[in-house]
């Protein structure tokens, strides 16, 4: 059985948590007895959903108004922080890209690679060790389906969600000989109603998932097994992308996300 999310501590962290996923994960480890660390780089909509949360679960609620991509990322999330220790550990911040590799400016892929890759790597290389230490915690990543093959016209964030999958495997695995009182997850959903499309510009298609459902199935894996493959659409094209020889697994995976992201 899946131990509950308040055996694993006292407090989360969550990247992300102005929205989307991310806010349904806040609200999930609250509504659970966690206290809660959240981040995000949208103060307004962070601060929201923080007072919200207080007053629903009188727990505690910390905001640390951050973005990941900058450099000092780890030391302003610390200065909120204090010392406390993160007992369960939410890598969910991330923004959409949908378009020709050259359509991009490198501004914006290192800014992508610095929010899903570099602070992903550095929260969970800070914070793992404690959980071993303490022999319990959990570390989350958020990923998605796109992980499973490269994406044209969706190149450098189907990269980094194969780092976020790859990354999380290996720890899943690792733990598993090392501290079983710690569990990794890589939650890998298809379309879900996030301000991922606003940001990438593109529309949501009509049988997109909710993030509280995301959430749901998501984390009835947790302590399971090291990854959460969200919906039956999710599976159909993890198991054709390994199935499919190169050149028409690239051709179907771009043509199926692609396709399900139209731009507007």
């Amino acid at each position: 059985m899946p131990r509950t999310l308040a055996a694993y501590g006292q407090w989360a962290l969550v990247t992300g948590a102005s929205s989307g996923i991310g806010k349904a994960m806040a609200e999930r480890l609250c509504s659970e007895g966690l206290n809660c660390i959240l981040v995000s780089d949208e103060q307004s909509e962070l601060t929201s959903v923080a007072h919200a949360l207080r007053h629903q679960y009188n727990g505690q609620v910390l905001v640390c108004v951050c973005d990941l991509s900058r450099p000092d990322c780890l030391e302003l999330i610390d200065a909120v922080r204090g010392d406390i220790e993160i007992d369960v550990l939410v890598n969910c911040a991330s923004f959409g890209m949908l378009g020709a590799f050259h359509s991009a400016t490198m501004d914006t892929y290192s800014r992508l690679v610095n929010v899903a890759v570099s602070a992903y790597l550095s929260l969970t290389y800070r914070y793992l060790k404690g959980m071993m230490a303490r022999n319990r915690g959990a570390v989350i990543f958020v990923a998605s389906v796109n992980a499973f093959s490269p994406v044209g016209y969706s190149a450098v964030y189907t990269a980094c969600k194969a780092f976020e999958l790859y990354l999380g495997e290996a720890l899943y695995r690792e733990m598993q000989d090392q501290c079983r009182g710690v569990d990794v997850l890589t939650i890998c959903p298809a379309a879900t109603r996030t301000r991922f499309q606003s940001k990438a510009g593109t529309r949501v298609t009509d049988w997109a998932w909710e993030p509280h459902r995301v959430v749901d199935v998501g984390l009835r894996r947790l302590g399971q097994g090291p990854i959460a493959v969200i919906g039956w659409r999710g599976h159909v094209f993890r198991w054709l992308a390994k199935l499919l020889p190169e050149k028409a697994k690239l051709k179907f995976a771009s043509w199926a996300i692609v396709s399900n992201l139209q731009r507007r």
